[in-house]
């Protein structure tokens, strides 16, 4: 019937082949009848006039296999194992004799992907259990992702690299893979690749697919995906507990540290599932099952352990007397109400600053800071924090078998983590706690199999995915206590006080310590598909859509409503003197109430930022003999360009003249109901191809082309939600505009009201600042194209060994390569007068004009195309590329004899267009060139470009015990005590990233500064060893 890959779907996989006698001739109308092992639920095929056989749309799991036909022998096989999304290909050959007669095997080991060119790697159960897995974090966050995640296994697959917070798979952009939950996408709208925030528990994962290239077409919006099965119920009930744990006493001491960290790390929990039985009402059995799981994790880390510098009690009191620099020389606290027009001031007698000028908030904020537990005035008190994680997940799945015919599946889970986060004060004064963390996710999965007829299969699922990173909203009413004027006195949190001196910096109250957006990140996903065979074609067609949805409402918790406020030396010291820097101290400022600058946060509306993505595809996959497979598809992919759901939203119109800088092209634009910031690309077409070929029995060769698109440039929400906002909020800035001489705030007069309205319309709000700028190109994602050689051949003892050779061409990649406000090059012969001031005598000498009326900086600010600007963030920008070509090497081993192995190798390179290579766009938009007009400047290796990658995983079940080697037959003590025992391990070498070398001085062009040259004559190589 159907011999072809296209028979797996989303998660679910296939068994196909032909059915042959001892000439090797297909045999017709053969009845088979494939049977779980797990479940016992059957399904029944036909073998076709040519011996084909397909079994459609399986759970993974061990399945029997009987074939049987008159004048035959039956032929039974077990333990056929079916993979996530994955066909396994088993040709049978009957042999002749009667019917009751039977002939059975065990199958085992690793089978050939002969019908399918798609390169990946499918990781089981037992390897996901029982390898050691990083713990603790992902490289970039901690509360979300402190558990175990089965997604850090992605870096046991070849042409895998980078963190896993920002995996990089076969020279991609970080965050542009999917991730796919029982066929269901999971991808979240702020950074799609990553979902450890949201993740089902580890135990309740049954397999995991690496799909690294030439994926079929039923899968897109990713340069990879992440294929995850969440584990079923069976007949038989299954449970266990466990607990996974890490302690200090068991590690190594790190090469660099003198002693070896403080951990204690717990992750607990268990799982339990079978058929659902209700004593006298239901029996489930070969019908309806559930698997249930749950996981908690405690994790205290180290406290911090170092030393800060908090006010000694007579710094409290204004007593300064004793305030000595290193050499005992008295250090001045100047009077700043003395204050002359150059800066001068007097010194306050005996250094003490007198009770009756210390500042009525101050008096209120320093009883709040715990006294030094610690001599003098420099790291008197020790940091006692420690940031412990706790986080709860569990799972529910169950499976339907409403007929032989029609199948259903539900999955939920939910996830909480919660991660107080406290300043170096600690816990013990309400201003050191800087708010709680936490992280809720949902999934929700929903599956519904149908054979509307032998030949026509039917699938429909849908998915939510949720995340919702929160800051729990502190009720504190902070300043109540502080009583700052001008700060309601209902403000969620403590008004932040930076306090900065030359000896170390301290941070009271928690008004801007927010350490993520409150959030809701939601994807709604919808999968409908049909299976349609037609001879030797196997025809699937089917649609994609997914809803993304991220609701921002920064501002309406903590995030600078109670204001933030700093306080330096300089406003104490005599800024006329040479030694000023070396005056004064940042209490003795906070005690005068001088601040040297502050800023309020006036919050906007809540931002609902929304992105929709629709695809269709088509696929055919054409057996034209037992030995050549052809598989042919297409998908179209529209993602939609991402909008705030009110319209407020606005950008740089380069043809909007500015009035406030003269009428010149560039200005502030707003977005109008119904419009976009740029429009939605429709012609994201990504044709597959793809041709296995059997050598014979043992020995395949796939090759195969094929373009795949992902989330990036400005379909993808990203962190657009903080993007193109300007007029919508408002942050009241008080600047320090002379060095300390005058305050940006008297402390004790307070914050002046904000008077504005919201939205500010104007054109020219910007005006001197940052301004955003939708590139009009930006709404095409990025896209590879991606060719492939590989040779699979089936070796001795059941390994597998998987050879070929992988080349990708990156396109329309998010970049920081068009630099839209950089000083021609040209300018470069005016030197020094670069520097100058507009109105100097050396800008008149040169003929530099002003740009427009009322300009004021540099001869450099004013020949910037956009001077009115002091930068432009040109974001997505589709002009990025990036060239990887690759061999890679893969030796598997499956689990039997107490053995399992999998090595991976990659010799690679990754060439990129620039700086900046990620699928954040915002990111790329950081970066520069060093010349905007030479782009070809900017070519580079990759940052996680890595030569070599070596990776080793293996796990061994020593020859102990009942049903080993050795001690057999030994009584249950003995086995009990030496028996079960297994060495589990991974080894991961790989090569060093590149290293940047930057230098010379800063070129006033705006561009990405200078580089130096290599010495002629001179290696780039040193002669120290490693280690050295």
């Amino acid at each position: 019937m159907v011999p072809a890959h296209a028979l797996a779907q989303g998660n679910l996989g296939g068994v196909t082949g032909t059915v042959s006698d001892p000439s090797s001739a297909g045999i017709a109308e053969v009845k088979l009848t494939l049977t779980s092992l797990e479940t016992n639920s059957a399904a029944s095929a036909t073998a076709d006039s040519s011996g084909d056989y397909a079994f459609r749309a399986l759970p993974p799991g061990l399945y029997r296999l009987e074939a049987e036909k008159q004048g035959f022998k039956k032929f039974v096989q077990d333990n056929i194992s079916v993979q996530t999304a994955t066909v396994t290909t088993l040709d049978l050959q009957l042999a002749v004799g009667s019917v009751n007669d039977s002939i059975t095997v065990s199958t085992g080991g690793v089978t050939l992907q002969t019908t399918s060119p798609e390169v990946s790697t499918v990781l089981d159960r037992r390897v996901i259990l029982d390898l050691p897995i990083q713990v603790g974090g992902s490289g970039a966050t901690t509360a979300a992702s402190g558990r175990r995640q089965p997604e850090n296994f992605i870096f046991l697959t070849p042409g895998v690299s980078g963190i896993p917070w920002s995996k990089n798979i076969n020279g991609g952009p970080d965050f542009s893979q999917d991730i796919l939950y029982d066929g269901i996408s999971a991808q979240l709208a702020v950074t799609p690749g990553f979902l450890a925030q949201t993740s089902p528990p580890y135990e309740s994962v049954e397999e995991f697919k690496v799909q690294n290239s030439l994926f079929p077409a039923e899968f897109g919006r990713g340069f990879g995906v992440l294929n995850f099965t969440l584990r079923s119920g069976s007949n038989q009930f299954h449970g266990g507990l466990f607990e996974f744990f890490r302690n200090d006493k068991l590690d190594a001491r790190p090469f660099f540290a003198a002693a070896r960290p403080r951990v204690r790390y717990n992750e607990y929990g268990g799982s339990f599932g079978g058929p659902v039985k209700i004593p006298k009402l239901y029996n489930g059995k070969d019908k309806t099952f559930f698997n249930f799981n749950y996981t908690a994790l405690r994790n205290q880390p180290a406290t911090n352990g170092t030393l800060i510098s908090v006010p000694t009690e007579a710094f409290k009191q204004g007593d300064f007397s004793n305030y000595r620099n290193a050499n005992g020389a008295v250090i001045p606290i100047f009077d700043p109400a003395t204050t002359t027009a150059d800066g001068a001031r007097i010194q306050f007698p005996g250094n003490i600053i007198p009770a009756s000028r210390i500042s009525s908030v101050a008096r209120n904020v320093l009883p709040l800071i715990p006294a030094p537990d610690r001599p003098g005035y420099f790291n008197n008190y020790l940091n006692r924090t420690a940031n412990p994680i706790k986080d709860y997940s569990w799972s529910l799945k169950g499976d339907h078998i409403i007929s032989s015919s029609h199948r259903a599946s539900v999955a939920y889970w939910r996830t909480s983590t919660t991660a107080p986060n406290y300043s170096p004060l600690g816990p013990s004064t309400p201003i050191g706690f800087w708010g709680n963390f936490p992280v809720n996710g949902t999934g929700l999965r929903t599956n519904y199999d149908a054979s509307i007829r032998p030949n026509l299969l039917h699938h429909f699922g849908f998915g939510y995915t949720a995340s919702n990173p929160i800051r729990q909203r502190d009720e504190r009413r902070g300043n109540e206590i502080y009583k700052v004027p001008g700060i309601p006195s209902d403000s969620p949190g403590f008004p932040l006080f930076s306090v900065t001196n030359t000896y170390g910096n301290l941070a009271l109250g928690n008004s801007d310590q927010q350490p993520n957006d409150p959030s809701q990140n939601r994807n709604y996903a919808f999968a409908d598909n049909m299976i349609w065979v037609k001879g030797r074609h196997q025809f699937k067609a089917g649609i994609d859509f997914r809803f993304f949805q991220y609701d921002n409402f920064n501002g309406t918790v903590n995030g600078g409503l109670s204001g933030a406020f700093s306080f330096n030396p300089l406003s104490t010291a005599d800024l006329s003197s040479a030694n000023a820097t070396q005056q004064g101290d940042a209490w003795a400022s906070l005690l005068l109430g001088q601040v040297f600058s502050a800023q309020r946060f006036i919050p906007p509306p809540p931002r609902r930022m929304r992105s929709n993505y629709y695809a269709w595809y088509v696929e055919d996959v054409f057996k034209l003999s037992r030995k050549f497979t052809v598989t042919l598809g297409l998908r179209h992919e529209i993602p939609t360009v991402a909008r705030e759901a009110d319209s407020r939203q606005s950008g740089l119109n380069l043809s909007l003249p500015n009035p406030g800088a003269g009428g010149r092209l560039g200005a502030l634009d707003f977005v109008e109901p119904g419009e976009l910031l740029t429009q939605t690309y429709t012609r994201a077409f990504s044709p597959r191809v793809g041709i296995a070929y059997s050598v014979n029995e043992k020995t395949v060769i796939r090759t195969g082309f094929g373009i795949f698109y992902s989330p990036t440039n400005a379909s993808s929400i990203g962190r657009q939600a903080g993007l193109f906002s300007n007029g919508f909020s408002f942050t009241q800035t008080f600047p320090q505009l002379t060095s300390g001489r005058v305050p940006a705030l008297l402390l004790d007069n307070g914050v002046p009201a904000f008077t504005s309205t919201l939205p500010n319309r104007n054109p020219s709000l910007v005006n001197g600042g940052v301004i955003e700028f939708m590139n009009p190109g930006a709404g095409k994602p990025g896209y590879m194209s991606s060719w492939t050689f590989n040779l699979q051949r089936e070796l001795p003892f059941q390994f597998l060994l998987d050879v070929g050779y992988v080349g990708q061409r990156g396109t329309a990649l998010p970049s920081g390569l068009e630099n839209l406000n950089q000083v021609d090059v040209r300018y470069l012969a005016l030197g020094n007068t670069l520097n100058a001031d507009i109105n100097s005598p050396a800008a008149r000498a040169a003929g530099i004009a002003l740009p427009y009326p009322g300009f004021t900086g540099s001869v450099a600010q004013a020949l910037r195309p956009y001077p009115q600007y002091s930068d432009i963030r040109n974001l997505f920008q589709p002009i990025g590329w990036s060239t990887y070509n690759a061999l890679q090497m893969r030796l598997v081993k499956r689990h039997s004899s107490g053995l399992n192995f999998l090595a991976a190798y990659t010799l690679s390179k990754s060439l990129v267009s620039g700086g900046g290579y990620t699928g954040l766009g915002d990111d790329a938009a950081g970066s520069r060139p060093l010349d905007t007009n030479n782009r070809g400047l900017e070519k580079r290796l990759a940052a996680f470009d890595t030569p070599h990658n070596l990776v080793l995983a293996w796990g061994y079940e020593l020859p102990f015990g009942k049903g080993k080697r050795f001690l057999a037959n030994s009584g249950g003590a003995i086995s009990g005590l030496l028996g079960g025992w297994q060495i589990n391990a991974i080894q991961r070498y790989v090569s060093g990233t590149p290293i940047g070398v930057g230098g010379g001085g800063v070129i006033p062009l705006f561009n990405s500064g200078n580089r130096p040259n290599v010495v002629a004559g001179t290696s780039v190589r040193t002669n120290v060893s490693r280690g050295d």
